[in-house]
């Protein structure tokens, strides 16, 4: 299994989150102690973590 596939099946719960427009107080699902930040340019999204910097970013789809 790949880093990126592994860094998905860790990101998956949030990013479902996400895609279902539940984005307050959402965890670091690495840390579980920060609070994440979405950005988002166009098509393309960034969601970091303000504690460990940890990221995920690309297209995920209908991300609000």
């Amino acid at each position: 299994m790949s880093s990126e596939d592994e860094d998905q099946i860790v990101w998956q719960d949030t990013l479902d989150e996400i895609s279902a427009g539940r984005t307050a107080s959402l965890k670091c699902p690495l840390c579980v102690e920060g609070k994440l930040e979405i950005t988002r340019r166009g098509q393309f999204t960034r969601v970091q973590c303000n504690k460990c910097n940890k990221f995920i970013e690309g297209q995920f789809g209908s991300v609000q």
